[in-house]
């Protein structure tokens, strides 16, 4: 089911400028890639110098303040993205998801939910009791996931786990 946030469709356009605007300042720090996505920017820090990602929240700040006032910066270990702001979060997202498909005479589906944040917290605690809602990433502490996998490769492994556990009984998704 094919949506765009109308708000963040307008703002593509500015993809391209933010995304070399980042590129420039950030050039001199290496093991930086900068990736345009379908709504938005993601600064990739996974290679970067750990020392140097103070540095590149702080461009990347700055480029909002300067040029992209409507957009909001997410961070994680992985990445710093520069997205709309257009105040949906993941749960009301997926929620919104569920609900469309249910509306299209789809039924409910099941909802397999992956992420690696903590502050994923609210998706985690909207979506589990719709299905799986895993952590993807080492257990520390308290989570509101209901299911965990040490990393993308155990995730991959698990979807497919799933999936094949639904071919043989689509009528239990």
């Amino acid at each position: 089911m094919p949506f765009s946030h109308p708000v963040a469709a307008s703002m593509r356009g500015t993809l391209p400028l933010l995304a070399q605007k980042l590129s420039d300042s950030l050039a001199p720090l290496s093991g930086v890639e900068i990736e345009i996505k379908e709504l938005g920017v993601t600064v990739h820090v996974r290679r970067a110098d750990p020392s140097t990602l103070p540095a590149i929240i702080a461009q990347v700040e700055h480029l909002r303040r300067t040029y992209a006032a409507e957009f909001r910066v997410w961070r994680s270990e992985a990445a710093v993205d520069l997205f709309p702001d257009v105040g949906c979060t993941l749960s009301v997202s997926a929620r919104w998801i569920r609900e469309q498909s249910a509306c299209e005479g789809q039924g409910q589906p099941t909802v397999v939910y992956l992420g690696d944040e903590d502050a994923e917290a609210d998706a985690y605690l909207a979506l589990r009791e719709y299905g799986y809602a895993v952590h993807v990433g080492q257990r520390t502490g308290m989570s509101a996931a209901s299911y965990w996998v040490v990393d993308r490769s155990a995730a991959i492994d698990l979807l497919a786990q799933i999936a094949f556990a639904w071919s043989f009984h689509p009528s239990s998704r």
